[in-house]
């Protein structure tokens, strides 16, 4: 930590509204890639984002950091960024956090970061596409601070107790409807026990009007929204939807899509629920009900190639 004696040193930048945003989004998020922020930014253009970024990195606004060989690199906010953000009231949305908070940031593990950029990689892609072809399409907002929309829930039929979701974002959308979506980012490394118990957190935030409190109104179905998963594989996706199709109380809530597809196309037809899974397997000897439970975790190459040729994926609006 700096000596508190020592005067702040000043950023010779002279800070554009535009830069106010680029170093929001690092606070926010914590990390990101040059390709990131030209998306959300510079609307796509790397060349413009690279040359913004080297004055506000030169004016020690922001910081840079290798990722490994063949990597892009990382990108971080300063301390002198934070100041900038804290002057010009751009942190008044968050909990608070004073300088010396962001002083004592932990540094992120390996895993840590590859999570955070996986999530920036989602976000990247909804800007770029909703700026591609989408006259009447905005995104609102695309919140990566789960702080701001964490809430407590029942996560299973039996829970005694509410526990905090986190959710790695919060999407809102106008077309011109609202529309809403929370977003996991699924590595792989959590059990699937682990996101049932995720999924039917968020069922009960729906089911109990929490989010339709937070959305001013009061009947749950005035404020709709949905679950996006974004997984390694569509083995993993597959595991997942007929999971929650034995627990049998999520159909249409949890949409879920591989990494890949929703980095390439997010608003495509990429999307399998629990109910398109069912479609596709029923009747067939991959059906959960002829499926014994110690096959579940086993790789069942003959499901994963039946639901690709019969599943019905949907676009996400």
């Amino acid at each position: 930590m700096q000596n508190p004696t020592l005067p702040r040193r000043k950023s010779t930048v002279s800070l554009q509204p535009r830069d106010l945003d680029v170093l929001q989004s690092l606070f926010e998020s914590r990390l990101a890639t040059r390709e990131h922020l030209a998306q959300l930014h510079f609307a796509g253009s790397y060349e413009a984002a690279q040359n913004r970024l080297k004055k506000l990195r030169d004016g020690r606004l922001l910081k840079a950091s290798p990722a490994g060989i063949g990597k892009p690199e990382i990108l971080s906010l300063a301390l002198a960024g934070f100041d900038a953000l804290k002057a010009h009231r751009r942190l008044e949305r968050y909990p608070r956090f004073t300088r010396e908070l962001f002083e004592d940031r932990k540094p992120l593990s390996p895993i840590t970061i590859e999570h955070e950029l996986a999530v920036m990689n989602v976000k990247a892609a909804f800007v770029r596409e909703a700026r591609s072809g989408w006259e009447h399409l905005t995104v609102r907002e695309f919140i990566t601070w789960p702080l701001l929309y964490s809430f407590g829930a029942f996560v299973s039929h039996h829970s005694t107790e509410r526990q905090e979701i986190k959710p790695d974002s919060f999407i809102e959308l106008e077309l011109p409807e609202r529309l809403r979506f929370f977003l996991e980012v699924d590595r792989g490394s959590e059990k699937l026990d682990t996101i049932l118990r995720k999924c039917h957190g968020y069922q009960d935030f729906y089911q109990s009007g929490g989010m339709a409190a937070r959305c001013g109104v009061r009947d749950p179905r005035d404020a709709p929204f949905r679950v996006i998963f974004s997984v390694e594989s569509e083995a993993r996706r597959n595991n997942i939807a007929e999971a929650l199709l034995r627990e049998g109380s999520i159909l249409k809530l949890v949409w879920i899509t591989t990494r890949a597809q929703i980095e390439r196309d997010p608003f495509g037809d990429i999307y399998l629920t629990p109910l398109s899974y069912r479609q596709a397997v029923t009747g067939t000897a991959h059906d959960p009900g002829h499926v014994a439970p110690s096959e579940l975790r086993q790789t069942r190459k003959g499901r994963d190639d039946l639901v690709r040729a019969k599943a019905v994926l949907a676009p996400l609006f």
